[in-house]
């Protein structure tokens, strides 16, 4: 089984966004890459990934931003963390992630294992994930990650 995130960051998610819900919380996706100067290519994952996370939904060719996202959009920082990690725990990656991490009886995992956990997918889509996994579990306060001793953890 292949695990995987959309290769973007937090920060991307939420300015796209802003730019829809000023224009009224809906936006034609063409429309989007035209006036963000992105690539269908390049916008497609940032929309993949506020969908995934139940802050956007495409309809008829437009993003708009669900109850959940313009909740968000009006948030101060501590509740816009909690509110990502608690959509988070909604995605079955994470809840199989989380799963993964508790039953190590360390609590904890290195790269190496996590790398195994992700399954057959090339190497450098496996390294995308995993920094995708520090980025958003990180900002959400979900993961904790220590660099020198390579241990990824809940929080």
């Amino acid at each position: 089984m292949e695990r995987r995130l959309p290769d973007v960051g937090i920060g991307r998610m939420l300015g796209l966004m802003e730019v829809i819900s000023s224009r009224g919380g809906e936006e034609n996706t063409v429309t989007l890459s035209a006036d963000l100067d992105l690539q269908l290519d390049e916008l497609l994952p940032v929309i993949e990934g506020c969908e995934m996370l139940g802050f956007a939904e495409v309809k008829s060719g437009k993003v708009v931003l669900t109850k959940d996202g313009k909740e968000i959009l009006d948030s101060h920082i501590d509740k816009r963390k909690n509110r990502f990690r608690q959509q988070m725990l909604k995605i079955q990656f994470f809840q199989e992630l989380a799963d993964f991490i508790k039953s190590r009886k360390s609590g904890k995992v290195g790269k190496r294992t996590l790398n195994r956990w992700l399954g057959a997918q090339p190497r450098a889509a496996r390294e995308k994930t995993i920094q995708r996994i520090l980025d958003w579990g990180r900002y959400a306060e979900l993961i904790d990650y220590k660099s020198d001793a390579d241990e990824l953890r809940l929080l």
